[in-house]
Order: C-alpha cells, then structure tokens, then sequence
C-alpha cells in the first residue's frame, strides 16, 4: 500500500490533483453483501476519473477492537488516504453492515456517483 499523503494545515492529507498515489482501502466483515460490489463501482469510479496509479485494497475486520482503531463505521467502509468520505454517526461499536442513503434509496454500498464525487473531492 502507498504511503499516506502529506498532510494539509488541519491534519488533512493534501489534495492529489492527479490521483497519484491515492490510497483506497475498503474495511468490511465478512456476512457483508456490500464490500465486494465497492471494489469493483470504486475500479470503474477510478477508470471514470482516468486515475491510474490509485492503490484499492480491502481488510477484513475482525474484532470490535480493531474496528474502533482503524475508523470503521459498518461494512463497507471506505477510505481515501485515510478518510472515510461518507457522513456517518462515527465508528461502528459492533462488527455491522453499513447502509448508504443515495439518489435511489438505501444500498449496501455507495452509489457510483457518490464514489465519483467522493475521488474528485480528493484529487480536486
């Protein structure tokens, strides 16, 4: 996995305007029907935004006391560069699905173009 980025005032990492070296990590359990599904709509997210050079992985989380140290709020979790980009209550107590409120409804995954709007965020 790619280091994290350099950090902005504020603690924030700075902003990749090329994607380089961005770090996509998705946290889930394993009964989640919606981690799979986010590896691939996250690939076609960077594919969309030509961001090439992007490291996607995915974690298993296994214990309440991991969740808690890593920022997990329910499966899937996303991160960029460390920064999960989805409004949430904050991290997850128990090892749950995480439901995401899109355009459609509710899913078990972000939509396409919330992931799309979360990566141009990060990459300007």
């Amino acid at each position: 996995m790619n280091a994290a980025a350099p950090a902005a005032p504020g603690g924030r990492p700075e902003r990749r305007s090329d994607g380089k070296g961005l770090s996509i990590e998705v946290l889930h359990i394993t009964e989640c029907p919606g981690w799979e599904p986010t590896l691939g709509l996250l690939r076609r997210a960077l594919d969309e935004l030509g961001i090439t050079e992007a490291s996607v992985s995915a974690r298993l989380i296994s214990s309440p006391d991991e969740a808690r140290r890593c920022g997990f709020a329910g499966s899937p979790t996303v991160l960029v560069d460390g920064i999960d980009p989805f409004p949430s209550s904050g991290p997850a107590e128990e090892l749950a699905c995480r439901v995401y409120r899109g355009a459609d409804g509710l899913s078990p995954h972000p939509s396409p173009r919330d992931l799309v709007a979360a990566l141009r965020e990060r990459t300007g």
